[in-house]
């Protein structure tokens, strides 16, 4: 439904917007590691901390198992890039104590603006094919 009242605006109105597709580094590892309830728990706090980062009128919603979806309307140019960073430090810098021990994850990001004409579809695949090359030029992140 954001996505649909974004791309809207956007070509009704000329409102640029911007969709970020952030993904829990090693989610299925830590999982392994550290348990479900933990993967859980440190899921919260991404969430938390994502939320925290963004502005009011920024959507941040659950996409897949160890991806979020967030849409940020009037973002564009070097302000995407910013906001990616900023993302990326404060996910970094968060954690929880899990059975005596401080653990904590990082996140990959791909964005998307949306073109003239696009379409939800065209735009969420552009966002994920932009995370998907961030993971591959990146190489794999460090391990939990």
């Amino acid at each position: 439904m954001h996505l649909h009242e974004s791309l809207h605006a956007f070509t009704q109105f000329g409102i640029p917007f911007t969709v970020f597709c952030v993904q829990v580094d090693q989610l299925n590892h830590f999982t392994q590691i550290h348990g479900r309830e933990a993967a859980d728990a440190i899921l919260r706090v991404v969430s938390h901390s994502m939320r925290n980062t963004l502005r009011g009128t920024d959507f941040l919603g659950r996409w897949t198992e160890d991806r979020f979806l967030a849409i940020l309307p009037e973002c564009e140019g070097r302000a995407v890039q910013n906001v990616g960073e900023r993302i990326r430090r404060v996910v970094s810098c968060s954690s929880i104590q899990w059975w005596g021990d401080r653990v904590s994850v990082t996140v990959s990001l791909g964005s998307a603006s949306a073109p003239p004409g696009d379409s939800i579809e065209s735009l969420c695949a552009a966002a994920e094919r932009s995370l998907l090359e961030t993971l591959e030029g990146e190489g794999p992140p460090p391990r939990p």
